[in-house]
């Protein structure tokens, strides 16, 4: 009898762990469907999406480097939020590139001007874009050295004559990789990206494309 007791105790004992579990489970699965709703893109997507988005004075700093013209087309290749491209001239043909279908959906409800590219930059072609550029500016990802495939992606997209002005990581590869194709190499002042959440040491560069 006692043995029929226990045996009875373990297994009301197993059924509540598994009604705990479930519980829990189901508390779990609200969680993850909550987060996925959430439109708050600066708590959320930093992290998921290797994104820190450019602080308005740098953005102001690298269109007046970029000497943008009504006749240019322009290229943001990871738009983000929306904080270069909102800076952009509106008169000039712009087209951006976005992988985070989050982000799509932000870029094409506030930016119904431009053309967006939904995908991995990485993949585009001057085809899939539409053609060559006169002026690209970006601020890649610089997660494990994917600013410096961006940014030589993006150089294969200029036109002849034409600018791309990038920001990058401050880096050994960086530097080894991309200081020798720029025509212009500028720190940026320490902690110029703190307010969006690193301490990252940060290059701003321009390439011009030959005539």
């Amino acid at each position: 009898m006692n043995r029929r007791n226990d045996a009875l105790l373990r297994l009301a004992s197993l059924r509540e762990r598994n009604e705990l579990d479930g519980e829990r489970r189901s508390a779990m699965r609200g969680r993850f469907a909550a987060l996925a709703g959430r439109t708050d893109y600066h708590d959320r997507v930093i992290t998921s999406h290797n994104l820190f988005p450019t602080p308005p004075a740098i953005v102001l700093r690298m269109i007046a480097v970029a000497d943008i013209r009504p006749e240019h087309r322009l290229l943001e290749p990871s738009a983000g939020t929306g904080h270069i491209l909102s800076a952009l001239p509106r008169g000039c043909k712009t087209v951006v590139v976005e992988i985070c279908a989050k982000l799509q959906a932000h870029l094409y409800e506030q930016y119904p001007h431009v053309l967006l590219r939904a995908g991995d930059f990485l993949t585009k072609t001057a085809t899939d874009l539409g053609g060559l550029f006169h002026r690209i500016i970006m601020n890649p990802p610089f997660k494990q050295g994917e600013d410096i495939r961006h940014i030589a992606h993006a150089r294969t997209l200029l036109e002849p004559g034409g600018r791309l002005v990038a920001l990058c990581y401050d880096g050994v590869r960086q530097h080894a990789k991309l200081k020798p194709m720029t025509s212009s190499w500028t720190p940026l002042p320490p902690g110029s990206f703190k307010g969006e959440g690193t301490t990252a040491g940060v290059i701003l560069l321009t390439i011009d494309a030959p005539p």
